[in-house]
């Protein structure tokens, strides 16, 4: 037995931590370890906060099930949701069709590797919605195995995509021919109206071929694509050369349009066949 005015000394026992000095010397080494570990957690915390915060996409980060556990500021410019109204909401309340048999393909998808991208209806706080480009991850945040949703709206992009593929259609159905070139001067579409003009039965016949074979003179044509080219509208006569060598007059007008393919031009040519040659 260890006497009692021993067991009451300032002496520290065998299994006592050292004190710690003034100067941090005399410091456990694991509680050391432990203060510096938990530094790190926080800066970590914090690269992973202005991540999200920095990234042009909509972030929900969800636990396995799809509840949301974490938001960007994204978040409620897109839903019109507060952070606080998304904690703990399912993810399917935002983006439409989300449910827990898809969410199991999606677990299986990411766990074999596969690049997860959706095209989905999102809906807004006020019962509106968008349409969302979607790519689903996953990340150990809380729990393994959870999952990040980044939203992309592309309404703006679909509607303009819609705008063009109405206007294409109508262009298409037109009564008068038309012919679209490319910046090279090479043949990029026809409408049905220049397919009948030019004696062809499908695109394929003169798409990739050059504009100016579609002329009789093709001088006169070059130098009409020419001016056009140059960013002029260009309005005059020229005679058509169909299949089979038969030939008509007509009133031509070549429009120079933005092209769809790094800020090239397209050359837009209407064409009216004179009602007498």
């Amino acid at each position: 037995m260890i006497p009692a005015q021993q067991r009451n000394s300032g002496a520290p026992s065998a299994g006592a931590p050292p004190a710690a000095r003034p100067d941090g010397a005399g410091l456990d080494p694991c509680r050391a370890c432990t203060t510096a570990r938990a530094g790190a957690h926080g800066d970590h915390r914090s690269l992973y906060q202005q991540l999200l915060a920095g990234l042009y996409d909509a972030v929900l980060v969800t636990d396995p099930n799809g509840y949301v556990i974490d938001t960007n500021p994204r978040v409620a410019e897109f839903f019109q949701y507060s952070a606080g109204e998304t904690w703990d909401r399912m993810v399917g309340d935002l983006i439409s069709g989300i449910n827990a048999a898809l969410l199991e393909r999606v677990r299986k998808g990411l766990e074999e590797g596969r690049f997860i991208l959706l095209d989905a209806k999102c809906v807004r706080k006020d019962g509106s919605s968008f349409a969302g480009e979607v790519s689903i991850s996953s990340i150990r945040l809380v729990n393994g195995g959870d999952l990040v949703f980044a939203v992309r709206n592309v309404d703006r992009r679909k509607n303009a995509w819609q705008k063009l593929k109405s206007g294409r259609n109508a262009w298409m159905k037109a009564l008068a021919p038309g012919v679209i070139s490319d910046a090279d001067g090479m043949v990029r579409c026809v409408n049905r109206a220049g397919l009948a003009l030019w004696g062809c039965a499908a695109e394929e016949d003169l798409v990739g071929k050059p504009f100016t074979r579609l002329w009789a003179d093709a001088d006169a044509a070059a130098a009409a694509l020419a001016a056009a080219q140059a960013g002029a509208a260009w309005k005059g006569e020229l005679r058509t050369l169909a299949r089979g060598g038969r030939s008509l007059r007509a009133d031509v007008a070549l429009e120079p349009e933005p092209g769809d393919r790094g800020g090239s031009v397209d050359i837009l040519c209407s064409v009216l066949p004179a009602e007498k040659d």
